[in-house]
């Protein structure tokens, strides 16, 4: 069954990451991760985590005073989708243009021309079978 992956803003991603990277993670720690860098307000922060955690991207333990935050969208989840979606948007679906797109466009060491041209031979393959 595929997972329903949720919309996630830039700013909701900002600290998604954070919940990512540490979990579980209170409240206090997201703010004082983020206040200084992100130039936020504690309470624009709160605002973002009660976002995520409507959009069923986060949820919650209660210990005490704290609510400790912990995701339930994993990074590869959302990374993938996100892919997903910019594929289509851009190439309507067609990894191979995206691919090649990239290919032309990027400067590439002999190592990764390497690591690509094998594989490519293993897709071939792997279609032949």
């Amino acid at each position: 069954m595929k997972k329903n992956i949720p919309s996630i803003s830039d700013s909701e991603l900002e600290v998604m990451k954070l919940i990512w990277k540490k979990n579980p993670i209170t409240s206090d720690e997201i703010i004082n991760s983020l206040a200084d860098r992100m130039k936020w307000s504690p309470q624009t922060i709160k605002t973002f985590i009660t976002r995520l955690v409507k959009k069923k991207a986060v949820s919650y333990n209660r210990e005490g005073r704290n609510y400790l935050y912990y995701p339930i969208t994993s990074q590869n989840e959302y990374v993938k989708a996100e892919n997903r979606t910019f594929l289509q948007k851009m190439y309507d679906g067609a990894v191979g243009r995206l691919v090649c797109n990239f290919i032309e466009e990027e400067d590439l060491s002999e190592e990764d021309i390497d690591r690509l041209q094998e594989i490519l031979d293993n897709k071939k393959k792997d279609s032949k079978k």
